[in-house]
């Protein structure tokens, strides 16, 4: 389950309410690598130190999902209900950074299919896995914080 009130919190923070520029999916792909690197190092440390690196995710991956955005998280908010919070608890961060490396190499590799001239199989677009990646993010914020339970209420 999501803690909603936290979520509504992250969302509004004063720091994060700017749109900023987008950056070349080689440099998210990069912060993505950097963030993760940095929780293999620090992921004894305090949750507010690995709270400020999913902000700075969010950050970067937000302008890619502009102005969707409320339509990227209803669809978070959908799919969470319908998958639970067990992996999340069970996983952590670990796991939502693998989640997002998945989303990220599906990206890379449905630009190499269309560099190819072929098609995918699978009607996934690279903005999906995009808006996807964007609620890994908001996820593994919430993960840190303790706002994802397992628990599913109807």
């Amino acid at each position: 389950m999501l803690n909603e009130t936290m979520l509504q919190e992250f969302l509004s923070e004063e720091e994060l309410i700017d749109i900023g520029e987008q950056v070349p999916f080689g440099d998210l792909l990069d912060a993505w690598r950097e963030a993760y690197s940095r929780f293999l190092l620090d992921r004894f440390e305090d949750a507010p130190f690995r709270s400020d690196a999913w902000r700075n995710l969010f950050r970067i991956v937000r302008p890619h999902v502009h102005p969707r955005e409320e339509e990227v998280i209803a669809m978070m908010r959908r799919k969470h209900h319908d998958y639970g919070g067990g992996s999340l608890v069970e996983c952590g961060e670990a796991g939502v950074f693998v989640r997002g490396f998945d989303k990220l190499h599906r990206v890379l590799n449905l630009s190499r299919i269309e560099e190819a001239g072929r098609s995918a199989q699978i009607q996934e677009s690279k903005q999906d896995a995009i808006d996807d990646l964007f609620n890994y993010v908001i996820l593994g914020f919430l993960l840190v914080r303790g706002g994802v339970t397992e628990d599913v209420r109807s």
